[in-house]
């Protein structure tokens, strides 16, 4: 197919893909996550670099013209789009000198959603902290049996761990934990913390 430039109301972009010989056309969104959309490109594109710059929503909506809804919705499609990249790509994370948070989630499916987790899905969360690398794993609950394996297999051997006070937790090496019922920062050492995985779970997934 060749990419050919077309004028009118059914032609958004300005431009489909045509083949020379039957003249089939097709959108050039086709296969990919705009596809369904009825915004222009150019305006997706700008949601998408404003989300990356972290613009606040009220800024994002005069600066492309978009309602609410629309930008509410586009962020929160992007936010799953990078949740599920993240699952589908686990990495180990840590090693000596370095410290990992770790927390579990629920996670819940928005319309937009086509990932792998299903509703109310468990999520153990896995931050480094000097870097802001994640890595986040579906389970199927958070018992030590299911938990520890899971950690063991991301987290490198040396690795500091910070959690809450789960009990699955207490089996792990090199571990401090904070009580989340009182406080977020220990106060007895303010760098057992677990702030960092807070800020990646509203960042990333606003659960």
């Amino acid at each position: 197919m060749r990419l050919q430039k077309r004028e009118g109301r059914d032609y958004i972009d300005g431009y489909v893909w045509c083949c020379p010989g039957c003249q089939r056309r097709n959108s050039i969104r086709i296969n990919s996550f705009s596809e369904g959309s009825h915004l222009q490109l150019v305006q997706i594109l700008d949601i998408v670099y404003w989300w990356c710059r972290d613009l606040r929503q009220v800024h994002v909506i005069q600066e492309t013209g978009v309602s609410k809804k629309t930008v509410i919705d586009w962020q929160n499609y992007i936010r799953d789009i990078c949740a599920q990249y993240v699952i589908d790509h686990p990495v180990q994370l840590g090693g000596r000198n370095r410290t990992v948070e770790i927390d579990e989630s629920k996670f819940m499916h928005r319309k937009y959603n086509r990932g792998r987790f299903k509703e109310g899905q468990w999520v153990l969360v896995i931050v480094e902290r000097e870097t802001d690398n994640c890595c986040l794993i579906p389970v199927d609950d958070r018992s030590a049996r299911t938990l520890l394996p899971i950690i063991q297999q991301h987290v490198l051997p040396g690795t500091r761990i910070i959690t809450d006070q789960w009990a699955a937790y207490n089996a792990l090496p090199n571990h401090a934990s904070v009580n989340h019922s009182l406080h977020f920062v220990d106060h007895n050492n303010d760098m057992v913390h677990t702030n960092q995985i807070e800020g990646c779970l509203l960042g990333i997934c606003k659960i």
